[in-house]
Formats: structure tokens, C-alpha cells, sequence
């Protein structure tokens, strides 16, 4: 190719492919979004025309990253290239090639549904199930069948889908057409990142698209499939050879994110497993601080060790101060040290550590944004008021607190009923005199009749003359971006703008929202980790029944331990506590298997804490 990549020789051999399927098996920190970025301007170089492609990527972030260093190259000739998540990818071809327009059901929505279903203590349990039978199409048990129809049944009664669905939806249309239908995309080229993550909705969508050339460039590494829970199935990424009889295969074997010690203490631990396609990694990095592995006593002296570790390095009194490595080097943002944790059970504990030495720390988890309370009520606002949704304008009474109760909320929905009115005219009718009321209907009815001013503007008001921003404090960045995000939407009918901004929230994950430049210590779980890479990495709670967790896949538990010690560029340490406070009661732990590796590349250390004083009660006289 012609561009000026700084390419290696397996990287060029994967970009400058000709045609067919080709398999690219890319271990961590081996340039994998290069290769991607550089095979989308190779075909454009090559005279591809660019809505004939097709990226698609696990998480908005990534393929933000890989548009932007697209367009770096080619500017608008790129911009016609679709890059995007699998559910972006189904309501472009819903959209653009057979003119539909699904309405995606809020998680308010959706919880609504369930609840009335199955009560709402099984209601998210429920929804779980659901969304794991759609992605593997899995057979359902009778219970489960009824509840399933009752809930297909509500949401076609109210108009909506779930997000699920629009992959089936898309599929169902792809296949009733057949491969030559008049409104079917002609997509040349399909380029998938993360290919050891897909699970079988996706891969029938994949093979749904293929053209007779079957090109599909299927970037990944069967060593980080660690989403099974979600329905991934890394059988698509090691049966591929057989899948596509006439595939190459390309490895990406030279690593330049961690350390030699790093890579060689990860590569001990996943060359125990069966399942996967093996690959020598070479480390492009010398070899750097041994993997340090700290015995501790408790998980309150864990948390204390990192905590204490992490002040003494940065050497900070407030939240602008910055991190100074101990050789001296440039100074480094809070935000590249990261704690990792297995499950969220063990971030309280670390968290309070933290901030109690006044370090700045997020707790970030891997949920959707929609999924968040903040974004339901904010949602939900937008229903409201853009759409004149009665059962949203309910959810929303009184969030924030109004001092409307259960009693007073049945008596609008009686009133309602009997006399034929709407929950509008029942508020101005009979409620009014109520001052939270009063004030509530009078932002609300401003805002109900400015739907023609644009759209952020909607968005910014609602936020503020409802008290969104104070009342989700906690969650208020999440809240700032969702208003960052509505200015992309200020073209066309509010309706419209509200439609297209629920699509992009419906696909958005809170762990796309972090920022390197921000200037706090981030505690992930090892899934809400996976393409992230930070210079210190401290990965807690390292204990049999924690990782591998008890009951889990072995194989699927050493690929997330890979995953994490893997997102270190720098140094990796490990803890693990002989007791642990979990669930309600003391229990004694032992440490992972997974520590076994090489003793050259490891150094152990019992950490001994000063006996902690109890405290003493004063006598009463």
C-alpha cells in the first residue's frame, strides 16, 4: 500500500490481502486497530468504493478511534464507510435500505414490561434471560416461553423493540429477501474487530451480508474471548479454517504495549489452556519490573496497601496534583494507574482507601448507559414531553422527589380513568394548588410547547429546570455527555432528533465514556477493562473461588486473568488476602492458581501490617 504506515511485515501481509476470508489472529498490544485502520484505506486506495465497507467493532469508542484515524487519512472520501457496532450496523441497513424506523423501548420501558410480568424482583433476572435467548437463539424452558410471549406481546401493543431486536428484525429481513433482493445491502468487504466475541445472532448476521467473494476480514484473538455470559462463542474464531475452506491466516505476533516480564508471566498462565489457536507473542519492549505479587491479611489491608502505594507514587495532597514515576520521568495523570477487580463486590472497600487519602477515584462499570438511573429519568423526561407519553410522564412525577406518594399517584391514574382525561389535564385540573405540582407542570407545559427550538436546547432545559444534573450527582458526567452527544442531533423535527439520540445512547457502555485525560484512579472489572491499557495496573482480590470464580469455565477464567494482567504497560502488580469480608461473613481464602507461573518473572512478598488498635470504649462516669 501507498499510505505511510508504519507497518511490520505481519501487519502489511494482513492489509494488503486481495480477497477471500482472512483470519488475523492479533495478541494484546499488537497493533490490531492499526492493521484495521490501515486495511479501510488500503481498499479505498484500491478503488473500493467506501460504502461498500464495512467495520464493525465491539464498542462505540473503538470504532470512533478507527473513524477518526480514518479520516485523518483519507478526510471525506472515508466518510460513506460504515463503522460501527453490530446494533449500529442493523439500524443503518433498517434505515437506509428498507426505510424502517423501530422505536427502541427504554430500560424504564422494558423494566415496566417485566415487572408487571414476573414481579420486580425477578424482573431483571428475566430480562437477562431474554436477551441471552435472542443473541444464542437457545430454547426456552415452558415457564419462560409464557413469559417471553407476554413481553413479545406488550412491546408490539406499545411499538417498541428491544435492542436485541434489531439484529433479528435485520436478519429476518435479510433472509425473507434472499441474496439478491432489490432492497438488500451490497456490502463488498465486512472488516470484525473482536471476532472471538461474537455470538450466533451476529455470526448469522455476518453470513447473512457475505458476498459470493466472502470477504471478510476477522480481526482477534481467541486467548481474550471472555463474554460468554453474554452469548460470545469463541467456536466462530477457532473453527474459522473450516468455516471458510479457502481463508488465510495472518498472526500479529510482535507486541509493543507490555513489558518482556509482563507478556512472558501472561503468556505462562494462558498456555494452559486447550481451547485456542497457540501464537508465539514477541515483546518489542525490554524487560522491565518483575511482576510483583503481595500476600496481605485482609481485604481491609489490601485496600490500604493500594491505596498507600498508589498516594506514595503521586505524592499528592489534592486532586490536581500529578504522578511523578519513581525514576524521576515525566509526570503521569492519575488516570494511568487502574485497579482491577473480578467482581464489583470488592470495589467498596478499595474505594473508601482511596478517597480517604484524597485520591480522586471512579468506580466504572460495564453496563449500557441506558441502563443507568440518571439516563432512564432523563429519557424518560424526553418521552414525555417530545412525544407526549402519558406512562412516561408517570415514571417522572416525582423524580426528583415532589413529596408525591404511591396514594397520590393512584388517585391521578383513577381520576384519569373515570373521567376520561388525560394525565396532563388531570395534573392542571385537580393538582394544580399542590405547589411541587404547580412548578413541575409549569416547566413541563413550557418545554411541551417549544418542541420546534432545537433539539440539545430541549435537552439542556430539561436537565435544568427539572434539577436533573444536583439530583444525579453521582452520575452527572454521564448526564454531561448525553448532552455533549444531543448537539450531533439539532437537524430535522424534535421527534426525529429524539429518535436517532435514543439509538446512540441504546448502544453506548459507561466504560466508552472513559477519558485519559481525566484525572482519576479508575477501578474496572476485568470485562469493563478489555481494550484499555494503563502504565500501572493492580489487580485485586487475586483468590481461589474469586478468580477463577467459583463454578466458572476455567479456560474462560485464565483468559480474563491474560486480559488483565495484559492491560499493563509498565508494571503489574497483584494482591491477594488470606481473609476476605464477602456476602456478609469472614471467610478465609487461598490464592489463585493462576500466580503459579515462573518465579523469575515474579516476586512475592508477604505484606505485614502494624496491629491495627481497636477501639475503646469510654467509661459513662
Amino acid at each position: 500500500m501507498k499510505t505511510p504506515f508504519n507497518l511490520n511485515e505481519e501487519q502489511l501481509s494482513a492489509v494488503n490481502h486481495p480477497k477471500g476470508p482472512l483470519l488475523v489472529i492479533a495478541g494484546p498490544g499488537t497493533g490490531k486497530t492499526l492493521t484495521i485502520v490501515a486495511r479501510i484505506v488500503h481498499l479505498l486506495e484500491q478503488g473500493v468504493r467506501p460504502e461498500r465497507i464495512v467495520a464493525i467493532t465491539f464498542t462505540n469508542k473503538a470504532a470512533e478511534e478507527i473513524r477518526q484515524r480514518v479520516h485523518n487519512y483519507c478526510g471525506t472520501a472515508s466518510e460513506a464507510v460504515f463503522i460501527g457496532t453490530f446494533h449500529r450496523l442493523g439500524l443503518f441497513i433498517l434505515r437506509e435500505h428498507y426505510n424502517l424506523a423501530p422505536v427502541i423501548a427504554t430500560e424504564g420501558e422494558l423494566l415496566e414490561i417485566l415487572t408487571a410480568i414476573a414481579g420486580k424482583e425477578k424482573a431483571s433476572r428475566l430480562r437477562h434471560s431474554i436477551s441471552y435467548h435472542k443473541n444464542t437463539l437457545t430454547p426456552l424452558g415452558s415457564e419462560l416461553k409464557e413469559q417471553y410471549r407476554a413481553y413479545e406481546k406488550a412491546l408490539s401493543e406499545r411499538g417498541l423493540i428491544d435492542i436485541d431486536d434489531i439484529l433479528l428484525h435485520t436478519i429476518r429481513l435479510l433472509d425473507a429477501e434472499g441474496p439478491s433482493g432489490h432492497d438488500r445491502p451490497c456490502f463488498e468487504h465486512l472488516i470484525v474487530d473482536e471476532y472471538q466475541d461474537i455470538n450466533l445472532l451476529q455470526y448469522r448476521l455476518l453470513r447473512a451480508l457475505l458476498g459470493d467473494d466472502k470477504n471478510i476480514f476477522a480481526v482477534g484473538d481467541a486467548d481474550q474471548c471472555i463474554y460468554s455470559f453474554r452469548g460470545s462463542d469463541s467456536r466462530f474464531f477457532l473453527t474459522f479454517r473450516e468455516d471458510f475452506p479457502s481463508s488465510r491466516v495472518v498472526r500479529l505476533s510482535r507486541s509493543y504495549r507490555s513489558t518482556a516480564t509482563i507478556l512472558g508471566a501472561a503468556s505462562s498462565v494462558i498456555g494452559h489452556n486447550r481451547k485456542r489457536i497457540p501464537i508465539t507473542l514477541i515483546p518489542d519492549r525490554a524487560e522491565g519490573k518483575r511482576v510483583r505479587i503481595l500476600s496481605l491479611h485482609d481485604d481491609r489491608e489490601e485496600a490500604e496497601y493500594i491505596a498507600r502505594e498508589i498516594k506514595e507514587r503521586t505524592g499528592a495532597t489534592y486532586h490536581g496534583e500529578l504522578f511523578k514515576n519513581p525514576e524521576g520521568e515525566q509526570a503521569c495523570l492519575f488516570s494511568e494507574f487502574a485497579i482491577l477487580i473480578r467482581t464489583h463486590t470488592l470495589a467498596p472497600s478499595i474505594r473508601r482507601a482511596l478517597e480517604q487519602r484524597g485520591i480522586p477515584v471512579k468506580v466504572v462499570a460495564e453496563k449500557r448507559l441506558s441502563e443507568f438511573p440518571s439516563t432512564k429519568t432523563f429519557l424518560d423526561y424526553l418521552e414525555a414531553i417530545i412525544n407526549a407519553d402519558e406512562d412516561a410522564l408517570m415514571r417522572i412525577i416525582n423524580t426528583p422527589h415532589r413529596g408525591i406518594g404511591p396514594k397520590t399517584i393512584s388517585e391521578i391514574k383513577s381520576i384519569s380513568v373515570e373521567k376520561n382525561l388525560g394525565i396532563p389535564e388531570v395534573l392542571e385540573r385537580f393538582f394544580a394548588r399542590k405547589k411541587q405540582i404547580r412548578g413541575f407542570m409549569d416547566n413541563f407545559n413550557l418545554l411541551s410547547k417549544s418542541r420546534n427550538k432545537p433539539f440539545s436546547w430541549l435537552c439542556r432545559e430539561t436537565a435544568e429546570k427539572f434539577n436533573l444534573l444536583e439530583y444525579f450527582s453521582k452520575e452527572r458526567p454521564l448526564l454531561e455527555h448525553m448532552l455533549s452527544l444531543s448537539k450531533a442531533h439539532d437537524h430535522g423535527p424534535a421527534t426525529e432528533a429524539f429518535r436517532r439520540f435514543k439509538e446512540e445512547i441504546f448502544c453506548e457502555h459507561e466504560f466508552d465514556l472513559i477519558d485519559r485525560g481525566a484525572n482519576f484512579v479508575p477501578i474496572l472489572t476485568i470485562h469493563a477493562s478489555k481494550g484499555l491499557e494503563f502504565p500501572v495496573v493492580f489487580i485485586a482480590g487475586a483468590e481461589e473461588g474469586i478468580i477463577p470464580f467459583r463454578d466458572a469455565d476455567i479456560e474462560e477464567e485464565r483468559r480474563l486473568f491474560y486480559v488483565a494482567m495484559t492491560r499493563a504497560k509498565e508494571e503489574l502488580i497483584i494482591t491477594h488476602a488470606s481473609q476476605r469480608f464477602l456476602h456478609g461473613t469472614v471467610q478465609t481464602r487461598r490464592a489463585s492458581p493462576f500466580l503459579s507461573f515462573e518465579k523469575e518473572l515474579k516476586e512475592e512478598r508477604v505484606i505485614k501490617e502494624p496491629a491495627r488498635k481497636r477501639p475503646v470504649q469510654k467509661g459513662l462516669f
